[in-house]
């Protein structure tokens, strides 16, 4: 039985439609939209669901997942660091903090703008991956690919309600 109306098996996934999908986003991040151009166009980031990749200097650093694009790409300059999940982490990393601590540090306000100045000067890529269950394989898989392990961390809840302060950025 399908899982998600997803058609594939997970071996097909795991040999064939995951390494696909890299290809394809490979391909974009040969040709990446810059940050600040694409908020601006339509055009340029639609709102569709797929994944994205934030690259500085021409290297990945974040990879992130959405149902609307768009909406989640500008999520990452909204003033809400909860919703600026990215920017509060290299706040954090900025700051030498960890990422459950950000919030409550006296430079946080500061370097989560730092951030996000930097993030409207990087570069995006993405590809479209209507299925949710394709979507939510591709995000890991994409990250251990592409090594974005400095700011792909998977535990973005910690962020919204901390509950230790034992996940550090600078494990």
């Amino acid at each position: 039985m399908p899982l998600h109306d997803c058609p594939y098996s997970f071996h097909e996934l795991a040999n064939d439609v995951l390494p696909g999908l890299m290809t394809k986003l490979r391909e974009q991040m040969e040709q990446p939209c810059n940050a600040s151009t694409a908020l601006n166009d339509p055009e340029a980031i639609p709102d569709v669901r797929g994944a994205y990749v934030w690259l500085m200097k021409g290297k990945p650093i974040y990879v992130g997942i959405a149902n609307k694009l768009r909406r989640r790409i500008k999520d990452h300059l909204r003033p809400d660091p909860s919703r600026a999940n990215l920017a509060a982490r290299m706040a954090a990393r900025q700051l030498g903090v960890a990422i459950s601590t950000v919030k409550r540090h006296q430079g946080f306000a500061d370097a989560f703008t730092d951030a996000q100045a930097m993030l409207a000067q990087a570069q995006l890529a993405f590809v479209e991956i209507p299925n949710p269950l394709v979507l939510y394989f591709f995000e890991p898989y994409c990250a251990m690919e592409l090594d974005t392990s400095e700011f792909n961390r998977f535990d973005t809840l910690q962020i919204l309600s901390p509950r230790s302060g034992s996940h550090s950025l600078s494990k």
